[in-house]
């Protein structure tokens, strides 16, 4: 088995896709917020600069009425494009109009009609030559100088503002459904950067069980040989030493047993969901031999092995994976069920997919452990209690499982046993 060096676990990159989903989401917070106090803001502004401007045409008040009192006509000057100004009698009556026109008629308010404070309000109207109009007014009392003025009503037209607020908003929505991408961009690229200690660290760590389960293969097995010979001649041993030997024996094979499994862990991540490296497996044939496997450890605690599969059932999967798969399950079940147990293979034709079943006689896993046995090196407290166990016999099915597109669930569990459930789906050539 090659090792890949630049290869990126898929625990990281779910990280990266995380942490890219957290910057860019907490930028773009940070900017929408932004961009609706700017609005805000935009929109106040204008209006405040628009009623300011009313109220300075308002002062002029005293030029009108000044002239009024000289002339019987209105006066002929105007002040600015786009302001008109109205003036009332007592009886809201219009007695004089000067500039743009707009809307005649006082406002009135809950108590009666306007007397001492000012009022502003917008106005959209549509004029004779079918041309819509906005204006902002302010109405207002006037100081007595004439009789026959009491009320002041100045409009201002609004609509080029409102265009150019208008188009102020569109920029900062266009900028704010862009934004997302770029942000998204620059989160990915963030995330990287704080990810890429961790990633340096992993395939450090990667290397060095890699290396290390290679390097430990050959003095376990020169262990291995060395015990066998000397338990081969035990009739001739010292007792103590026969008992020391046999210590060192079992010790030999759990650690044998925890290098292969890190072998398998690092072969997993090699593993991959293209359909080149998958292949037809037909089941009736495939399940035997996975009993095969297991029929001298199985025999050793006189378990019995039943098999009911449909016949000639293919299904399409890496054979690699499949095989780890069962075998780490079948393994545990071994592992936990009771001398003279029945462990039980079987196998169901779904819809868009095959299922592998595996039934025990163990223990049970008790409900607030479920959700851990996957975890690597976790062992439940009823389940798990075998010495010889690593705790990592389901993690290692998980790893495959998941580099392989293949799915195990633990779809029962009592005192009676466990059945877990291998799915393997159809995929189309």
């Amino acid at each position: 088995m090659s090792y890949k060096r630049n290869e990126t676990p898929k625990a990281l990159r779910r990280a990266r896709v995380l942490w890219t989903l957290i910057f860019a989401g907490a930028l773009f917070g940070i900017v929408l917020v932004f961009s609706l106090i700017t609005l805000r803001f935009h929109k106040s502004n204008m209006m405040n600069r628009i009623d300011s401007r009313l109220l300075q045409f308002s002062n002029l008040s005293n030029r009108i009425t000044d002239q009024l009192k000289k002339e019987d006509a209105p006066p002929p000057f105007l002040f600015e494009e786009g302001v008109g100004i109205q003036l009332y009698d007592a009886n809201a009556r219009l007695r004089a109009a000067v500039g743009v026109q707009f809307p005649k008629g006082l406002k009135r308010i809950k108590d009666g009609p306007l007397k001492s404070k000012e009022m502003f309000s917008t106005l959209k109207f549509v004029t004779p030559d079918d041309e819509i109009k906005v204006f902002r007014v302010l109405q207002r009392p006037l100081p007595g100088k004439l009789p026959f003025l009491a009320h002041l009503k100045v409009g201002m037209d609004i609509g080029q503002t409102l265009e150019n607020r208008a188009a102020f908003v569109r920029g900062i929505v266009i900028f704010i459904l862009i934004f997302p991408l770029a942000a998204g961009l620059l989160g990915y690229f963030l995330a990287g950067l704080i990810l890429k200690p961790v990633q340096a660290n992993y395939q450090l760590l990667k290397r060095f069980s890699f290396d290390a389960s290679h390097e430990l293969k050959t003095p376990l097995t020169v262990i291995k040989m060395s015990t066998g010979m000397l338990l081969s001649k035990k009739e001739s041993l010292p007792e103590d030493a026969v008992k020391k030997i046999e210590t060192i024996d079992r010790s030999n094979q759990r650690m044998d047993s925890l290098v292969k499994q890190l072998l398998q862990l690092a072969k997993a991540h090699n593993m991959t969901k293209d359909i080149a490296t998958m292949e037809k497996i037909n089941l009736k044939a495939f399940i035997p031999e996975v009993r095969e496997d297991f029929r001298a450890y199985a025999s050793s605690k006189n378990l019995t092995f039943e098999i009911t599969t449909v016949d000639d059932v293919e299904i399409t999967a890496n054979r690699e994976a499949l095989r780890t798969i069962v075998s780490n399950i079948v393994d545990n079940a071994v592992k936990f069920s009771p001398e003279g147990g029945i462990i039980t293979l079987s196998t169901q034709r779904e819809e868009k997919e095959t299922a592998i079943f595996i039934r025990d006689n163990g223990p049970g896993i008790a409900e607030q452990d479920r959700e851990k046995i996957f975890d690597r090196f976790y062992k439940a407290d009823k389940s798990r209690h075998d010495t010889k166990g690593s705790g990592m016999g389901l993690s290692i099915a998980k790893e495959f499982a998941e580099e392989t597109g293949i799915r195990i669930d633990l779809v029962e569990s009592s005192e009676k046993g466990s059945v877990f459930k291998v799915r393997v789906f159809e995929i189309k050539r």
